[in-house]
């Protein structure tokens, strides 16, 4: 338990604050409109706060640091990531307020240029990358060479079965089979769109970005006309969120424990309306079933929906 009666108030803030003073920055940069003053004090109050924020949470309860490290990379992976990329990075390089495309609805718009390739179409490349280059083999290696303490963990451990082990394996591997094949096509497409037409800038600038902002329609016949790989990498940016959800509700929704709990609660639900079902009072007997929460890498598995 934490000994700060306010926690976590002072590590939220500290972190917001910081991603408010790291925006300040990146304006100024961007705009080249520079207070020098302004800019030294927004870039170490960034930095003290976000020690401060750090600090706050690790020796919040003087727990195990390994573990207190693990969730601080889980949460930073997971959660600030994606929050950093889809809303500050986003809107750096968002040309307009938002594009409505025939038979699909509302989609986002990004300008391209170098700088959308480094804070928006590179992430879904090098999160997979570090993936595959560092994390697979160390997990191939470790399963491969200590198989035997595996097993004799798993049959000694109630809470992570083999099945379960495997699933998760499974689930990891789907960021490097779906995302980055589809990081790669989603950047090469933008470069193909670019060449042989205007050379690639930087950055057209803040006022030439956000200027003409009004709401845009893209008709579906503009992406007929690119030929059959944009209209191949569009279904797959609609598809692929739906693949996702499928595969993990086939690894963890149809588990023993899953079906279970299903029961459970439809004869619960079924109560409220007066129903009684056969079966119900075998249900009602089974008591609390309890999840023990797993430690997976979020590397693998929380980049792809928001950075696809």
């Amino acid at each position: 338990m934490a000994v700060d009666l306010t926690y976590p108030l002072l590590p939220i803030f500290c972190v917001i604050d910081a991603a408010l003073m790291l925006l300040v920055l990146m304006t100024h940069f961007i705009r080249q409109s520079w207070n020098l003053g302004v800019s030294f004090l927004c870039f170490w109050l960034f930095w003290d706060l976000l020690t401060c924020g750090i600090d706050a949470v690790v020796w919040a309860d003087n727990a195990d640091l390994k573990m207190v490290l693990d969730n601080v990379v889980e949460w930073t992976v997971g959660f600030g990531v994606p929050a950093l990329v889809t809303g500050v990075f986003y809107y750096i390089v968002q040309g307009l307020r938002f594009q409505i495309e025939e038979g699909f609805g509302c989609s986002d718009t990004v300008n391209t240029s170098g700088l959308s390739f480094l804070l928006i179409y590179s992430w879904p490349i090098i999160l997979p990358s570090i993936s595959l280059l560092f994390y697979c083999p160390k997990i191939i290696f470790v399963f491969y060479r200590y198989s035997r303490a595996t097993n004799d963990f798993l049959q000694s451990n109630d809470s992570v079965s083999r099945p379960n082990y495997i699933r998760l394996l499974a689930l990891a591997s789907v960021d490097i089979v779906l995302t980055l094949p589809f990081g790669i096509v989603s950047v090469v497409e933008e470069v193909n769109d670019l060449f042989p037409g205007f050379p690639l800038q930087f950055y057209e600038g803040w006022t030439f970005t956000h200027s003409d902002w009004a709401p845009a329609s893209y008709p579906y016949v503009a992406y007929e006309s690119k030929g059959g790989w944009v209209l191949a990498n569009y279904y797959l940016s609609r598809w692929s969120s739906v693949t996702l959800a499928l595969v993990i509700f086939l690894l963890f929704g149809l588990t023993g424990d899953a079906r279970a709990t299903y029961r459970r609660g439809f004869y619960t639900v079924s109560k409220l309306f007066g129903l009684k079902l056969a079966g119900s009072r075998q249900c009602e007997n089974l008591g609390d079933i309890a999840f023990d929460r797993p430690q997976v890498d979020t590397m693998f598995m929380n980049q792809y929906f928001l950075f696809r």
